[in-house]
């Protein structure tokens, strides 16, 4: 009994990580793109040359965010 607690806890913990996630990907990464749009367009404007990213959108929206929420849920 008292080892099914923790290991029915860390289940529970990692599906709500996954729910965060999709959460996360579906309401706050469409808000990120366009932000990212918006200070590209600027730049434009300014005649300043977009920043280099240092890491792909890609990854930060799949690996880079499941990691981020994973390890924050983990922890509260």
């Amino acid at each position: 009994m008292t080892r099914s607690l923790p290991v029915r806890g860390m289940v529970v913990g990692v599906l709500a990580g996954l729910l965060g996630f999709l959460t996360a990907g579906w309401l706050g990464e469409p808000q990120v793109d366009r932000s990212i749009a918006f200070e590209d367009s600027l730049a434009q404007a300014k005649g300043e040359a977009p920043e280099p990213a240092l890491v792909s959108r890609h990854t930060q929206k799949t690996i880079g965010l499941l990691t981020g929420v994973l390890t924050f849920g983990d922890r509260q």
